[in-house]
């Protein structure tokens, strides 16, 4: 299932309340008609639709379409910062930034043990 990296939920996160998005509502990812076939799209969503598969990162409920549930299986949604700003991008699990962990902790870093 496509998974968020900690910064994409952080960034999305912080939109959602800056838009006075209902902290319920989550994020629904889908495909969107475009003139050279399908885009994918965002947007906050109330619920999920029909067949989309549901789960909970970082506080933040994602819901993603069917249709584009099987292509994105193996893929994350990270940001990156531009000239023009944050945007966000789909990378494949190992090209992505810092992941949560399953249990919502995060990582293990052998690193902070050391004084």
């Amino acid at each position: 299932m496509l998974k968020l990296s900690r910064d994409a939920a952080k960034v999305l996160n912080e939109a959602r309340a800056e838009a006075e998005v209902p902290r319920n509502y989550g994020l629904r990812i889908f495909a969107e008609p475009g003139i050279d076939g399908s885009n994918l799209a965002v947007a906050f969503a109330a619920g999920p639709e029909k067949d989309d598969q549901i789960s909970e990162q970082d506080g933040l409920p994602v819901f993603v379409s069917h249709d584009v549930a099987e292509p994105l299986e193996e893929a994350v949604l990270d940001v990156e910062t531009t000239d023009s700003g944050v945007s966000l991008v789909i990378k494949m699990e190992d090209e992505a930034g810092e992941m949560p962990s399953e249990d919502g902790e995060p990582p293990f870093d052998p690193r902070s043990q050391l004084n």
